[in-house]
């Protein structure tokens, strides 16, 4: 993410729609580690331990609502759900 940043700053591009799911781990690969919040339920016998991802590298995806930094462009997130409740209260009163 912190090399994304630099190349959109130059580019003058906002990546407007910025959210878990649109951030992909850069390596497939894990590490296995023991599970101490398992209770003694457990459902099987090799479910004590969680799988971690050996690499926190990310790609980011989805640029289809990227803009150009521009005043004319408004500071809307693309997906409502991520959205400040203070940008919907502002859509709102524009609204009226």
């Amino acid at each position: 993410m912190s090399q994304l940043d630099p190349v959109l700053h130059d580019l003058r591009l906002i990546h407007t729609d910025l959210k878990p799911e649109n951030g992909l781990l850069v390596s497939p690969e894990y590490i296995k580690v023991p599970d101490y919040k398992v209770t003694s339920e457990s459902p099987k016998e090799g479910s004590y331990y969680i799988h971690l991802p050996k690499s926190s590298s990310i790609k980011v995806i989805d640029f289809g609502g990227t803009t150009v930094d521009s005043p004319q462009n408004t500071c809307v997130v693309s997906t409502r759900h991520y959205r400040a409740p203070e940008v919907i209260l502002v859509d709102m009163l524009r609204s009226l």
